[in-house]
């Protein structure tokens, strides 16, 4: 399945894919998840693997990766097609090194809107522990401190998920 994934495209079947998901679910030590994410990185690095081989192993890796894959979803931050799934993998995964990655991000061109990248920093800085850093990423984006969003039209203090995640991070 794994070695089938790298031509995997949205017209065929989902039998691989499948066969991965339940490889996935099945796996219950740190170890066996690690084994999957080794056969799961080259695709996403593979030139020849199709769009839907590289989202589906984005989308495995934002419930199972780990600072092994970072380099990789990295990568994939200034893809305009992928750049999207790599960050919400990026966001779920709890390294340092996924941290790092999001914020390098903001120096490609052209650069994800400042108050993406600030949401997601924020949340991997949360899942770390760096408390004091995620609260003033969100009280940044609370009081919608991003001239281009405020341009937009855009209100963060109206956003509820923002406002609960800033409520939780300040009660831990």
């Amino acid at each position: 399945a794994y070695t089938d994934l790298a031509g995997y495209d949205f017209d065929q079947s989902r039998k691989g894919p499948a066969s991965i998901e339940e490889d996935i679910r099945a796996a219950k030590t740190p170890e066996a998840k690690l084994a999957i994410e080794k056969k799961l990185i080259p695709v996403l690095t593979s030139a020849d693997s199709p769009y839907a081989a590289k989202q589906f192993v984005c989308r495995k890796l934002m419930v199972m990766g780990t600072a092994a894959c970072v380099p990789a979803l990295a990568e994939k931050l200034s893809d305009k097609k992928l750049s999207h799934m790599a960050r919400y993998a990026l966001e779920r995964i709890q390294a340092p090194e996924a941290a790092a990655a999001l914020r390098r991000a903001a120096d490609f061109d052209p650069p994800p809107p400042p108050w993406a990248l600030a949401w997601l920093s924020a949340l991997v800085e949360r899942e770390l522990g760096q408390l004091d850093t995620a609260i003033s990423t969100l009280e940044a984006l609370a009081d919608t401190r991003f001239a281009a969003a405020r341009k937009r039209g855009f209100d963060f203090s109206r956003d509820y998920r923002m406002l609960n995640e800033l409520g939780r991070t300040l009660f831990e």
